[in-house]
């Protein structure tokens, strides 16, 4: 339609220069049809439109699924070389794909994932009728239209269902406390007759077992959450490497039986908030907290006399263990005055007063937060925040402030009246202490968006400057996934500004030292292929280091859904693209019309 549009338009401008301007007559006419088809031709390979035709014969383009599924306990890598060899004859082409595009090999299947869109565009950009060779388990399930579309002869080997229990994933938290227990929970599927119901997980750091138990198996086929625990001292500080195994009997895939997971095991002092009582402004300050805080957190409610209750796993404590667990800590949060136990003097505090259950007098009221901030340790961290557009406290302590003490944050009684403070601070000879005078802050972070960012701020602000920078950690210009499954490359992300081209980085391994080059894209990322194993990273130009594990797990072992079905194009034809530009002849006609209309127009005396 356009190019019907463009030449019609091209014709009628050319009549009237030729007809209505220099009225020629019948010669304009001439000279009017001999420009519009010169300027048709010129557009049309200007604009260069495409037609898809179908097309027969050529040499065949044959994909073969090269994912680790096509090599798995029932797959039939053997019957799909020799396919693919068949079908490709002697003047075919194979190619291999799985999370690329590779020439043709033998060599056994390698890549941790089955994806073929770009396998299915680089045949069609070869011509030819289109032979795919797979198992069905494709990733990426959207392209089979268009492997219809093509007529694509679809030769399906599906493998055959044999009894496996596979461990599909594993969750061990990322950084945990050297006196805290690790809960670990698995995912687990059964696929084919298992001669039993239950089987063991057993988990190991290094070569040590440092947990197990027994699990019922989920019924097959089908896939169930189950959990074990490490008891608490069991990891000793550092980075540990965990291996979780499960077993079953009758199992006949091993090779997604074993996962392994990267845990930072600290001896940093904990951050402890103490409840009392159990109300939300203590659930919200530990909530929020442990989101933000550098530390772990742990946060106890008070329920009843000799009674607390964790908040973060609901084991029920006294006050015995509180005065235990608070006696080490680094920093503690009371959401209280009073009633909690006898802390070290050196001990940083935070305290909550618990609104009119709080000794001495207490003031209810919308109190308005000042919008000037006054000059304390905190106020780098909280300017640039709106503070009288948030929504007003419910309540305030009246503190005075000693001659040692400052104040971060202030309010009014519904914005008139003298300010009063509502954030205190204290650095006594190295004891550091805050004090938040205000209650109802909790809404703020029950109502998301600008309120909670708000509140968030200052318990950053405030947690970073009683843990006097402990907190603070810097920030690595290049970090790494920590784990990764067999045939998917580790990726690496560039986390500062100013994207390197390209950076070295030293990988330590079982087998000694490898040095690799990682080349990054345009988003910061960067993926290196390696071996299974553990290794620590690091590079000498830039910030950064860490632990990289390579599973030998891979979710290709185990059976997954079939997201194609066998399609067989008798006719062996295949769609293809023609465009304008390869039609050499419009080349040719344009030329001879502008040719043409140049010598009539000089042979009439036309400049």
């Amino acid at each position: 339609m356009f190019a019907v549009i463009a030449v019609v338009g091209l014709g009628l401008v050319a009549g009237a220069v030729y007809v209505g301007w220099e009225r020629l007559g019948a010669v304009g006419l001439g000279l009017a049809a001999l420009r519009t088809t010169g300027l048709g031709a010129l557009v049309l390979l200007l604009w260069n439109p495409a037609r898809t035709v179908r097309v027969s014969g050529g040499p065949p383009v044959v994909l073969l699924d090269a994912s680790l599924s096509m090599n798995a306990s029932g797959a039939s890598w053997q019957a799909a070389l020799d396919t693919a060899r068949d079908v490709a004859g002697s003047d075919g082409t194979i190619l291999r794909f799985g999370t690329a595009v590779e020439p043709f090999d033998t060599s056994e299947p390698r890549d941790g994932i089955s994806r073929i869109e770009d396998a299915l565009a680089t045949a069609r950009a070869l011509g030819g009728p289109i032979h795919v060779i797979t198992d069905g388990e494709l990733a990426d399930g959207s392209p089979l239209l268009a492997l219809q579309a093509v007529r694509a002869n679809y030769v399906l080997l599906p493998r055959d269902t044999l009894a496996n229990a596979a461990l599909i994933d594993v969750h061990v938290p990322p950084t945990v406390q050297d006196d805290d227990s690790v809960q670990v929970t698995l995912t687990i599927g059964t696929w084919g007759a298992l001669p039993a119901d239950t089987g063991r997980v057993e988990v190991f750091d290094g070569l040590r077992m440092v947990a197990s138990r027994s699990i019922d198996l989920p019924p097959s086929p089908g896939i169930g959450r189950r959990q074990v625990t490490i008891a608490a001292g069991s990891l000793p500080v550092g980075d540990r490497v965990l291996h979780v195994a499960v077993s079953a009997p009758g199992d006949q895939e091993a090779r997604d039986d074993v996962r392994t997971r990267v845990t930072s095991v600290s001896e940093l002092p904990s951050v402890i908030v103490l409840a009392n009582p159990a109300d939300y402004e203590g659930r919200f300050l530990y909530q929020e907290l442990s989101d933000i805080a550098r530390n772990s957190v742990r946060g106890y409610a008070r329920v009843a006399d000799d009674r607390w209750v964790s908040m973060g796993s609901m084991q029920v404590l006294r006050d015995a263990e509180i005065d235990r667990v608070t006696r080490n800590a680094g920093l503690v949060l009371q959401r209280s005055m009073a009633s909690l136990p006898l802390l070290r003097a050196s001990i940083p505090t935070w305290r909550w007063p618990a609104g009119q259950d709080a000794e001495g007098e207490f003031f209810e009221g919308d109190w308005y937060l000042v919008d000037e901030l006054d000059a304390s340790p905190l106020v780098a961290a909280l300017v640039g925040i709106a503070w009288d557009s948030l929504p007003p406290l419910t309540g305030l302590l009246p503190l005075v402030p000693s001659e040692t003490e400052w104040v971060a944050l202030s309010a009014r009684r519904s914005r008139r009246g003298p300010s009063r403070a509502i954030l205190l601070g204290s650095d006594s000879a190295g004891m550091r202490r805050l004090v938040t005078a205000g209650t109802g802050m909790w809404r703020w972070a029950f109502r998301g968006g600008a309120e909670r960012e708000a509140y968030r701020a200052i318990l950053a602000a405030g947690v970073d400057w009683l843990l006097g920078g402990q907190g603070r950690t810097r920030t690595a210009s290049l970090t790494a996934v920590r784990t990764t499954t067999l045939g998917v490359p580790a990726p690496f992300t560039w986390t500062s500004d100013s994207i390197p081209e390209r950076v070295s980085v030293t990988l330590r391994g079982d087998t000694g030292a490898l040095q690799r080059e990682l080349r990054f894209d345009q988003t910061g990322t960067a993926f290196l292929d390696l071996d299974p194993g553990v290794y620590q990273w690091s590079s000498e130009n830039v910030s950064g280091s860490g632990t990289v594990v390579v599973e030998s797990y891979s979710p290709e072992f185990h059976i997954g859904p079939i997201t194609s079905s066998e399609l067989d194009a008798a006719d062996g034809s295949f769609l293809s693209e023609r465009f304008v530009r390869q039609r050499w002849w419009l080349f040719l006609l344009a030329i001879t019309a502008f040719a043409a209309e140049w010598g009539w127009r000089l042979r009439r005396g036309l400049p």
